[in-house]
């Protein structure tokens, strides 16, 4: 029962120091970043990482937001959009991630609710990538139905330039790969139980 304990104050001990490594600041947009080519860096902390920021998918419709991250073979990254309109309605975005040729690695459109019953309840999109090599990758945010991310262009998806506008939030988290996690994880438990001996 002790050793079943101790293992659970560990495992707390270990998220509680881990969640101190984690930057916060905030993410900024410019436009016109609706291209890869004219994506807003993200500039990214070490070990456990997140940043949040406020965006918006401007008036007119056919908006596109791109944002460029570099990640390290192996990190986990999740990327995430909150509409900030409408109880969390508006508005309804796609999200997407890119390499450097602007091969589509990832998709979503709705993120889903508590309840997966009313999709209607957040329509918020989510992705979570590993990164198979060191680059750099592109986060893309635009409208619903606008999946082939082509704006107000009427080359790829003929007739159907989104009309979602409004503000929401972006949350981008980068996790280290496995094994850096589970030695960043180790390290949070033994830092508490060497400075216990030290004092006593």
């Amino acid at each position: 029962m002790e050793n079943r304990k101790g293992r659970i104050v560990g495992l707390l001990t270990a998220l509680l120091a881990l969640s101190s490594s984690v930057c916060w600041a905030t993410l900024i947009e410019s436009e016109t970043n609706d291209s890869i080519s004219e994506a807003d860096p993200i500039p990214r902390g070490p070990a456990v990482w997140a940043d949040a920021g406020a965006m918006e998918l401007a008036g007119g419709g056919g908006d596109m937001d791109f944002f460029s991250i570099d990640l390290m073979e192996g990190e986990i990254l999740m990327a995430a959009t909150t509409p900030l309109e409408e109880l969390f309605t508006m508005p309804d975005t796609i999200l997407g991630l890119f390499d450097d040729a602007g091969m589509l690695l990832a998709l979503n459109d709705n993120a889903g609710s508590s309840d997966p019953d009313d999709l209607e309840d957040n329509l918020g999109s989510k992705i979570e990538y590993q990164a198979p090599e060191d680059a750099t990758y592109y986060i893309g945010v635009t409208g619903f139905d606008d999946f082939d991310f082509d704006g107000n262009s009427d080359d790829l998806n003929i007739g159907y330039p989104h009309d979602q506008t409004g503000p929401y939030a972006l949350t981008v988290t980068v996790i280290p790969e496995p094994a850096t996690f589970m030695l960043l994880a180790l390290g949070a438990m033994l830092f508490p139980r060497k400075r216990l001996e030290i004092q006593s």
